[in-house]
């Protein structure tokens, strides 16, 4: 079975254009995800204050790490 390579370049360019898309909700939905945990860290942290503003800092670094590394990959053109 033959391809025309108009329709080969077209799979191509939709296939990533998907994958766009889904790399783009995916981490919208990682990143609202993230922000009710931390709320219900926050509005459940049974410690003292100093100890629950310890807690939020390492998940504060914790994110910015992964954004660090998904930064990374967006930047490289590897996440359009």
């Amino acid at each position: 079975m033959r391809f025309r390579r108009g329709a080969v370049d077209r799979l191509i360019l939709a296939g990533i254009g998907l994958s766009a898309l889904n790399a783009s909700s995916t981490e919208d939905s990682f990143d609202d995800t993230l922000e009710v945990y931390a709320k219900a860290l926050v509005a459940n942290v049974a410690v003292s204050a100093e100890e629950g503003r310890t807690t939020l800092n390492q998940y504060r670094d914790v994110w910015r790490q992964t954004r660090d590394f998904v930064d990374r990959f967006t930047e490289a053109g590897i996440i359009p």
